[in-house]
């Protein structure tokens, strides 16, 4: 059976073709081939690929979600990805899970983040609109 043009995402924003085989699109995908977040050198590129990884979880990942936030060294990038994800996700999860995430936050991020958490009119609903 031939998988011809299944798309996989590999870090950093990059999408790959990959063709043939079930099994070679397979490994390609979601093999121990493939390379992770953490298989990228230390910095930016790497903090980049974990605020991808955040963006692109459901609100029923959340423990997740602030596992990999941990794992941010930047402290801009990871505002900017719990932040997000807060805004995005906030109205779905436990009050303690957001609390949680964002307490990894300093200062004003994590003032934004709490607000947003605790803020009706600031949450965002399915639509991804204000309610």
């Amino acid at each position: 059976m031939s998988l011809a043009g299944a798309w996989c995402y590999r870090p950093p924003m990059k999408l790959v073709l990959v063709g043939g085989l079930g099994a070679a699109a397979l490994a390609g995908c979601g093999g121990a081939a493939a390379p992770g977040c953490a298989d990228l050198p230390a910095g930016l590129e790497r903090d980049r690929c974990y605020h991808e990884q955040i963006d692109a979880m459901p609100a029923e990942r959340a423990a997740e979600v602030r596992a990999i936030a941990e794992r941010i060294a930047d402290p801009i990038v990871r505002g900017a990805a719990v932040s997000s994800w807060v805004a995005n996700h906030g109205a779905e999860v436990e009050r303690a899970q957001g609390e949680a995430l964002c307490a990894l936050l300093d200062g004003r991020d994590r003032s934004y983040c709490q607000r947003r958490l605790s803020s009706p009119h600031l949450r965002r609903g399915a639509a991804g609109k204000p309610r």
